[in-house]
C-alpha cells in the first residue's frame, strides 16, 4: 500500500509538472537571459503559519529588440504546446478578440490582474490545476505590444486558490500587483493592464507600509480620491517615470492621465489648486526637458495646462 501511495503522489507530480513544463520553462528562462533588458520586476507572495507559500505573483517586465523577436516567438510556442494540458487557455491578439478575464490571488482573493483589456496587445494564459491541492491553480500569462523599434512583454506567473472550487468570493479584489521588496528606491511606478499604480513607504523588511492606486472611473479618470489628490499622485508618477528613458509607455500614460484630468474635472479644483496645478506642469515639464525631452509629452502637458483656464 505504501508503494502505491508513493507511486500516485509520484504520477501526479509528474503529471503537474508537464502540464506547464514548456511554458514555465520557456518563461523562467527568458526572465534569465542577460541579454534581454529586464525593466522591471515586481514579486509577492503570501505563506502559511508553517512557512509554506499560499498564494503569488510573479511580474517581470522585459523589453526585446527587433533582432530577438525570435524569443517571445520561443514562448508563444510554448503555450500552444501547453494549451491542450491546462483547464483554460485564452489567445488574443489585434485581430483575434477574447473576453476579458480577472484573474484573482491572494488572501481570500485580495488582488486581481485583468488581461485582454487592451485591443492592441497580444495575451496568451494558460490555466493550469494543481494536482496536489485540489483548490489550488497556476496561471501563466504574456503580454506583449510593439513599442519603438522592438516589443515589450508583460510575464506573470500566479499561484493561488482557483476561484471556481472556493465556495465564497470576496466583493472586490484590489486591482494591483504588489511589488518586489526594493533595493535601493523607495518608490516604485507600475502602469500594466489595471493602469498606473504607485507604491511608497517600504520597511527595511521591504514590507508595503502605503499603496497609492488609481481605479478608473466610466471616462478613465481615478476615482476614490479629490481631483487636486489625484493630481498629485499622478504628479509623483511622472517625476519617478520620467528618470526612465526606457519607460517611454509609463510617462505617455502618466501624461495623458493627466490631459484628461484636467480636461473633464477641471470644474473640482478651486482658483488656488488651478494655480498650484499649472505651477506643477511647468515644473515638469522643466525636468523633463533637462532630464528626457519628448516633443509630445510636452505638448500634452501643454494641453493640461490650456484645459485649466485661467
Amino acid at each position: 500500500m505504501k508503494q502505491i501511495t508513493i507511486l500516485t503522489a509520484l504520477m501526479l507530480i509528474t503529471a503537474n509538472a508537464i502540464a506547464q513544463n514548456n511554458v514555465k520553462r520557456t518563461m523562467e528562462a527568458l526572465i534569465n537571459n542577460s541579454n534581454v533588458k529586464k525593466v522591471m520586476t515586481s514579486n509577492y507572495d503570501d505563506s502559511d503559519k508553517g512557512g509554506s507559500i499560499t498564494t503569488y505573483c510573479y511580474f517581470t517586465e522585459l523589453y526585446f529588440t527587433k533582432d530577438q523577436q525570435r524569443m517571445i516567438n520561443r514562448l508563444e510556442d510554448a503555450f500552444e504546446q501547453d494549451a491542450a494540458k491546462g483547464y483554460k487557455y485564452i489567445h488574443q491578439t489585434p485581430e483575434i478578440k477574447a473576453e476579458k478575464s480577472n484573474v484573482v490571488y491572494g488572501p481570500n482573493f485580495k488582488y486581481n490582474v485583468a488581461f485582454c483589456t487592451r485591443p492592441t496587445h497580444n495575451y496568451r494564459l494558460l490555466f493550469v490545476n494543481d494536482e496536489n491541492n485540489a483548490t489550488k491553480r497556476y496561471v501563466y500569462a504574456m503580454v506583449w505590444y510593439k513599442e519603438g523599434k522592438g516589443t515589450r512583454c508583460l510575464l506573470y506567473r500566479i499561484y493561488g486558490d482557483n476561484p471556481a472550487k472556493v465556495t465564497k468570493l470576496p466583493a472586490i479584489a484590489e486591482n494591483i500587483v504588489p511589488p518586489t521588496p526594493p533595493i535601493t528606491s523607495s518608490t516604485m511606478t507600475i502602469l500594466d493592464e489595471n493602469g498606473i499604480r504607485i507604491i511608497t513607504n517600504k520597511d527595511e523588511n521591504g514590507k508595503v507600509i502605503s499603496t497609492i492606486k488609481t481605479t478608473k472611473d466610466a471616462n478613465g479618470i481615478a476615482i476614490g480620491t479629490s481631483a487636486i489628490h489625484r493630481f498629485g499622485n499622478l504628479r509623483i508618477a511622472f517625476l519617478e517615470a520620467i528618470k526612465n528613458q526606457d519607460q517611454k509607455s509609463l510617462q505617455t500614460g502618466i501624461v495623458m492621465n493627466i490631459v484628461e484630468l484636467c480636461k473633464k474635472h477641471s470644474n473640482e479644483f478651486s482658483q488656488n489648486e488651478r494655480n498650484t496645478c499649472k505651477t506643477s506642469i511647468n515644473e515638469m515639464q522643466n525636468i523633463m526637458k533637462k532630464t528626457n525631452p519628448d516633443t509630445f509629452l510636452n505638448g500634452m502637458l501643454d494641453e493640461a495646462y490650456q484645459s485649466l483656464g485661467r
